[in-house]
Order: structure tokens, then sequence, then C-alpha cells
């Protein structure tokens, strides 16, 4: 049966950065429905006239973080003016169905000249100095509730080991993994937040920019040694009321536990890997 009625609650597109990175963030939210969206993606389109649109993206499935990054704009100039507009279409029989569409719309929120100079620096630190690669896995908020270990009565799971959820009681617990870039361990003149106490043993302090957006419950992938930390707090300092630099606590997780049967693309870790072994044979002066 066709979708009906499936409607955009919020959607926007911000500036994430500039000059380093050219990044615009597409985030969007679906009004809440009981249909199934299994079969549901959307694609992007962009434009510098609201009127002549193209796409940029390929489909994006619902069941996956409703996020994404264009980097292929030309942001130098002040004077530019991008409009977007996001799609949602459904597969029946092998075709792609528009259900429906925003309107377009322009960027919204967006950093001064002064907080995108905070990005550009944190992101040329973290990348080209003293960060490591990490891969950050987004916990699910939402979606199908595991099918294995999800008690809907008690509204909890019934085991934190089930590979189905990951302990999260979310079909699949976490999205695809995003490549970044950390500070980990920065300096404690960079983080001072004293209500955080001092650290254990098996945690760590760090300092990141601006995206993606972190929640408690994220889970941090460290390439080179190969460890996964929990996002345990995270604060934000702010521009204009968007955020530039995010600091946060992680905790080391256990060998043993589940988050290590999550998928991890080798690929994507070799490359960021040998990235980070070429920077060291890079001369600084």
């Amino acid at each position: 049966m066709q979708l009906r009625n499936i409607r955009f609650k919020r959607y926007r597109a911000m500036v994430l950065s500039i000059e380093h990175i050219q990044r615009v963030l597409l985030s969007w939210e679906l009004q809440d429905t009981t249909q199934d969206l299994r079969h549901l993606s959307f694609i992007i389109e962009r434009g510098e006239s609201p009127q002549e649109l193209k796409p940029i993206s390929t489909f994006i499935p619902a069941s996956e973080l409703y996020e994404y990054v264009d980097y292929s704009g030309t942001l130098l100039s002040l004077m530019k003016i991008y409009y977007y507009r996001i799609k949602a279409f459904e597969v029946i029989g092998g075709t792609q169905v528009l259900v429906v569409e925003t309107p377009a719309f322009g960027l919204d929120g967006n950093l001064d000249l002064v907080g995108l100079y905070i990005v550009e620096e944190n992101l040329f630190e973290e990348r080209w100095i003293d960060g490591v690669p990490c891969l950050i896995y987004k916990k699910m908020k939402e979606g199908t509730w595991c099918p294995v270990c999800w008690d809907s009565v008690l509204k909890r799971v019934t085991k934190s080991n089930c590979k189905t959820c990951a302990g999260t009681g979310r079909l699949g617990g976490y999205y695809k993994p995003i490549e970044a870039w950390v500070k980990l361990n920065p300096d404690n003149k960079d983080v001072s937040i004293p209500e955080w106490g001092e650290k254990e043993t098996n945690q760590l302090d760090f300092m990141f920019t601006n995206y993606p957006a972190l929640v408690v419950g994220d889970l941090f992938y460290e390439c080179k040694p190969g460890k996964f930390f929990r996002l345990d707090k995270v604060t934000c300092a702010e521009k204009n009321r968007v955020a530039t630099i995010q600091l946060g606590r992680l905790t080391e997780i256990n060998r043993s536990d589940i988050e290590y049967s999550l998928e991890i693309p080798e690929d994507i870790v070799l490359k960021m890997v040998k990235d980070l072994e070429d920077r060291s044979l890079i001369r600084e002066f």
C-alpha cells in the first residue's frame, strides 16, 4: 500500500565551514506516523534559484540518519546564495514514486565570520596537527523496536548483549559511522569543567568540531588502537546560539561488550590510519 499523508516536521540547511572544508549540513524530520517507512528514501536537490534545483545526493534510506553534508558547494563568496529541497520517495515495484517534498529553502542559523573562523581553526588543527582518526556511531533514538529483546510492557531491553540492537532497544542500534578527526585528551587548559570531576583511568576527555552534533550514548571508535568508547558527558561552546566546539568525556568499552560486534568499515579505517601516518612525515618547518 502506498504511503499516505507523510509530512515533513522540520528541515534546515546550516553552513558548518567555508574555507578549509566547505560544508553545508542538511537535516530534517518527519511527523510521527504508524506507517511502514522501510521503502522510503530521500534525495537532496540544490540550486542558486529556487526554480532550478538539481539532485546532489544519492538516495538516502529512511533507516539512516536524517542528515546530509553537502561538500560540493562554493561558499567562499559571501554573496553566494543556495537553495535546497528534500524529496521523499517510495519504491513501488522497482519504481521511485514521489511521496512528499519540502519547498525550496535557504541557509538558516549560520555562524558569523568569527564563528566560522573558530570552526576553521579547529578543523585544521584536528586534521593536520594533533587530532586522531575516529569513527562516530550515532545512537538511534527512533525507529523500530528490537524484535528480540525489547519488552513493550516494561519499556526496556531484556538483555544487554543483544546483537540485533547492540543493547539499545532499537533495531540496528546505531547508524552508519561518520569519519572524524578528534583531539583526544586535550590539555586541561582547553577543557576545564569542574562538575565533571576527575577522569578515571579508562576515561578520555576530547575536543571536537561542530559536526556531527553529539549526544550522550554515541560511540567513538579510535581507529589506530581499535578501541570503542562511549560518550558519557558533552557540552559545547556557542556563537550566536550555534555550536562551534564540542567538549566531552569518553569511557572505554570492554572488548567483551556487545559494541565490538558492530560493523567496522576496514577500508575506511585503513585509509584514515594511513593519512595519520603520512601526516607524521610532513615537515612542520
